[in-house]
């Protein structure tokens, strides 16, 4: 067998490259990609977008509502300033008049003289607590607003006053810091209000729990044409049997101290 002269063998390393292994991306291949993710990250941004916008309108919405509760408890805290100003316009007018009332900052049971000699008169002898079968009279635990810790009060707006027949806890002072008291409907610790943006009527339901409540029925409270409980305030006796029974939270009614 003899050597192949004449023919030409190839040298290591210079085959001709496999055209599969080295062949270069067309112009078509990196086109069609560069369209795909062009698309594709259009698309994403097409849809942040619309989440942007639609979380926008949520938050503008929500805005709207707090900017009517707003509106609402900031008409409430007007309305409380002014009783507040004529309360205080009332004070300085009977002290012009040589009147040496206070206001009171609570509630006294049935037949509590002014509350200047109230406090300077009653004792802490808890008679009347312990007369009131139905527990509403309480011991003061502060002296902010009460005047003097263990003074009796009523929290009408969670117990009300049940205006007994005989007003016991007025018979049972012994120092005249309660005065007795003839009939239940001469009671007299407080005034009912109504707020109307928390009563059931301005929000189109048909509620007069309220009215049908009133131990002293329409001589006190009434329902007007719009549905809205109304309070003759000179009758009223402040037993916040009304406050109780509001099927509101809050309640739509508060009892304030004469």
């Amino acid at each position: 067998m003899g050597w192949p002269f004449g023919k030409k063998r190839k040298k290591r390393g210079t085959e001709a490259p496999s055209s599969d292994a080295e062949r270069s991306p067309s112009d078509e291949q990196v086109g069609g990609r560069r369209e795909f993710f062009r698309l594709g990250f259009g698309r994403m941004k097409d849809g942040g977008i619309d989440a942007l916008r639609a979380v926008a309108k949520a938050s503008h919405a929500m805005q709207e509502a707090l900017d009517g509760v707003e509106d609402e408890a900031a008409g409430e805290a007007l309305e409380a300033e002014r009783r507040r100003f004529a309360q205080e316009a009332e004070l300085a007018k009977q002290r012009k008049q040589g009147q040496r009332r206070v206001f009171r900052g609570v509630i006294r049971p049935p037949g509590a003289i002014d509350e200047r000699r109230f406090l300077a008169t009653c004792d802490g002898c808890k008679k009347c607590i312990e007369a009131c079968p139905e527990d509403a009279i309480v011991a003061s635990t502060e002296a902010v607003r009460s005047g003097r810790l263990g003074t009796p009060l009523l929290r009408v707006q969670s117990i009300p006053c049940a205006l007994c027949h005989d007003v016991p806890c007025a018979s049972a002072c012994p120092t005249g810091a309660l005065e007795p008291v003839g009939h239940p409907d001469d009671v007299r610790i407080g005034r009912a209000v109504v707020f109307k943006s928390l009563c059931l009527n301005s929000q189109g339901e048909d509620c007069e729990i309220c009215v049908d409540h009133c131990p002293l029925g329409e001589r006190v409270m009434t329902r007007a044409a719009d549905g809205f409980p109304v309070i003759d305030e000179e009758t009223c006796t402040g037993c916040g049997q009304c406050v109780v029974r509001c099927p509101t939270y809050p309640a739509a009614l508060h009892v304030s101290p004469r």
